[in-house]
C-alpha cells in the first residue's frame, strides 16, 4: 500500500512476480531485495526488488509449504539485511550472514523436535528473536 495515503486502508499495488519456484511463504524485505521460502526445491531465495531477477541463496533446508518465518535485520542502518533469520519446517532457527551478498549459512537455534512450529518475530529495538512453540504453546526469547 502506499505509505503517503491521506486515508488508510489503500488499494493493495502488485509490486511484480517471478517463475520457476512454488509453494513460497514467509517473507522478509530489504531496500534491494524480497526473500523468502519455496518448499519444492527447499531453498531461501533473493528476488530484486527492480528486476525480479531470482537469486537461490541457502538450500538443503527443510522447509513449510506454507508457513515458513523470516526475519530481515540490518545491522549497521544502510538498507540491505545484514542477517535473515528463517524457522520453517523443524522447531529450528537457522539464518544467513549476507543475504543479499555472498551469504553464509547455518543452524542459530534447534529447540526441540521435528514438528512444524509456527510464529517468529524480531524485536530489532530490544535485538530479541521470538518463537511460538506451538505443541507446549510457550514463548521463546532467543537474544
Amino acid at each position: 500500500m502506499d505509505a503517503n495515503a491521506t486515508s488508510l486502508p489503500a488499494p493493495a499495488t502488485l509490486e511484480g512476480g517471478f517463475q520457476g519456484e512454488y509453494y513460497c511463504s514467509g517473507l522478509a524485505v530489504d531496500d534491494n531485495y524480497f526473500y523468502t521460502g519455496c518448499w519444492g526445491a527447499d531453498h531461501v531465495v533473493r528476488v530484486d526488488r527492480s528486476t525480479f531477477a531470482v537469486t537461490t541463496v541457502a538450500d538443503s533446508w527443510l522447509l513449510d509449504y506454507s508457513a515458513n518465518g523470516m526475519q530481515s535485520y540490518d545491522n549497521d542502518g544502510d538498507g540491505s539485511s545484514d542477517i535473515l533469520y528463517v524457522n520453517a519446517g523443524e522447531k529450528k532457527v537457522q539464518y544467513l550472514c549476507t543475504p543479499s551478498g555472498t551469504p553464509y549459512a547455518n543452524l542459530l537455534l534447534n529447540f526441540g523436535g521435528t514438528t512444524t512450529n509456527y510464529g517468529m518475530g524480531f524485536d530489532a529495538v530490544g535485538n530479541r528473536l521470538w518463537l511460538f512453540d506451538d505443541d507446549t504453546s510457550n514463548f521463546i526469547r532467543v537474544q
